[in-house]
C-alpha cells in the first residue's frame, strides 16, 4: 500500500497553506512465506497491481506491473528480472495519469534485477527508463531506481505464486509498492 497525509507547519483553521508539508509512505505485506527459485531453469512472469505515490503533492496512483523472471539455477538458485510498471492513473488527489516533465507516462521499465537465491531480489541502482503516452521514450531517468522485493508461496513445480515488494525512483520523487501472481 502506499499513504500520503498533509501536516500544517502551524495551527490554522484550514490545511490548505502553502506550508504544508506532505508525509508519505509505501509497504508490502504477505502471510505466505519467502519462497527460494532452487532448481528453476525457465523463464516465469507475474502479473499485478502496483499502487504509487507523488512525494511531491501526495497524489496516489493505481496501475499495473509486471514482471519477467529468468531462473537461470545454478545449482544454488536465483536469475535475473525485469519490470514495466504500466497506466499509473490517480485515484486520489487527482483523476489524470501519472506524470514526468509534463508528460502523462504510460511505461517505466527498470532493469536489470538480481534474484538472490533467497529467493528476494532488489537493486538500488536499476536502470529506469519511461515510455509517454504520446509514443515518446526517455532512457535512463534515472541511475539510482530502486526495486525491492520477495517471491513468496511454493507451487513445487512451477516456480514461487506470487511476488510483493516496493519500487522508488527519488529523482522524481515517485515511490509505489506491488503484488503480482504467477501467470499460466
Amino acid at each position: 500500500g502506499v499513504w500520503s497525509q498533509k501536516a500544517p507547519d502551524v495551527a490554522t483553521d484550514s490545511l490548505t497553506s502553502t506550508g504544508d508539508a506532505i508525509d508519505t509512505g509505501t509497504l508490502a505485506y504477505s502471510f505466505l512465506e519467502t519462497e527460494a527459485g532452487i532448481g528453476l531453469t525457465f523463464v516465469a512472469d507475474y502479473r499485478g497491481t502496483t499502487v504509487a505515490v507523488d512525494e511531491d503533492n501526495g497524489n496516489l496512483y493505481r496501475g499495473t506491473i509486471d514482471l519477467t523472471v529468468n531462473w537461470n539455477d545454478d545449482g544454488l538458485g536465483g536469475g535475473s528480472l525485469s519490470s514495466s510498471i504500466t497506466d499509473l492513473r490517480g485515484v486520489s488527489g487527482t483523476s489524470a495519469y501519472l506524470q514526468h516533465d509534463d508528460k502523462d507516462v504510460r511505461t517505466i521499465f527498470f532493469s536489470p534485477i538480481d534474484v538472490a537465491v533467497a529467493g528476494t531480489f532488489g537493486s538500488e541502482t536499476a536502470t529506469v527508463d519511461i515510455g509517454y503516452r504520446n509514443g515518446q521514450q526517455e532512457a535512463g531517468i534515472s541511475s539510482t531506481g530502486a526495486l525491492q522485493g520477495v517471491f513468496v508461496g511454493d507451487s513445487h513445480n512451477e516456480g514461487p505464486l506470487g511476488v510483493l515488494g516496493r519500487w522508488r525512483i527519488p529523482e522524481v520523487s515517485f515511490q509505489g509498492s506491488f503484488g503480482a501472481d504467477l501467470q499460466p
